[in-house]
């Protein structure tokens, strides 16, 4: 007998998943650098976002930001070139199948939360500009509750805006393996039995649990050199409630959280 539960809300990450990132890649362009850099800075800015959790403090996405990429061109651009950069996230543009996804949501019958790293602000602009602003309740952040994704507490956040058990709220996020791959998937954000969604895409790695193992530096003997293929460009998903997930648990996923990053 299936387990599925129909969601009464729907839960969207914002960065990646909605909203692409295409406009910071241009000002990345502008300023000269390299193609690839985007995917490694965006990665280190999770990764130091969720160290930051883990270690009992917090900082906000564009601080993070900013530091991340200061560090990932080891200083090579100006306080104006970081600002600038960073200030892209402010401009970011729909993906393709954003605003089908969230209009379905809403015609199904179903209440449209955004829950993000980012600030508010950046994502109610980012909603004007889709154009869907209004068929969206409620636009959440990280900075309410002090702690970056997937600590549970954002998630725990949106159950309690909902109003609902947590079963029936759903989570639709991309969810990115730290090395850079992609394990796309919808998972309940509280532990519970909803099963909503379609999952495409995935991690490219034989073993994904190997994901959130830091490749070995050649200079600094002692890490796990990962093994497969290389990491790919970002990989992007929507989904939308009606089919059960391909699986749990995997990569991405602490103290019961979904790893969705932005």
């Amino acid at each position: 007998m299936s387990d599925r539960v129909r969601p009464e809300v729907v839960v969207f990450d914002v960065v990646e998943t909605l909203a692409a990132l295409d406009a910071v890649a241009a000002r990345l362009r502008e300023c000269h650098q390299p193609e690839g850099l985007l995917a490694r800075w965006f990665t280190r800015l999770v990764r130091d976002g969720m160290a930051l959790t883990a270690a009992g403090s917090y900082a906000g996405f564009a601080e993070v930001a900013a530091s991340a990429l200061h560090a990932e061109t080891r200083q090579a651009l100006s306080e104006e070139q970081i600002g600038y950069v960073v200030a892209g996230f402010g401009e970011l543009t729909p993906q393709p199948d954003a605003v089908p996804a969230i209009r379905a949501a809403v015609e199904a019958g179903m209440r449209v939360f955004t829950l993000s790293n980012g600030a508010p602000a950046a994502t109610r602009g980012f909603l004007e500009r889709a154009g869907v602003a209004g068929l969206v309740e409620q636009v959440l952040s990280i900075d309410e509750v002090g702690a970056w994704k997937p600590s549970p507490a954002p998630y725990a956040l949106a159950v309690t805006a909902a109003g609902v058990p947590a079963e029936q709220v759903a989570l639709v996020g991309s969810t990115r393996c730290p090395s850079g791959g992609s394990d796309n998937r919808v998972v309940p954000p509280a532990g519970g039995s909803a099963n909503p969604g379609v999952r495409r895409g995935g991690c490219r790695r034989r073993h994904p649990r190997r994901c959130h193992r830091r490749p070995r530096h050649p200079r600094r003997p002692g890490w796990r050199r990962m093994r497969g293929p290389g990491a790919g460009p970002m990989n992007p998903v929507l989904v939308v409630a009606g089919q059960r997930p391909a699986h749990r648990g995997g990569p991405g996923r602490l103290d019961g959280a979904a790893c969705d990053h932005a």
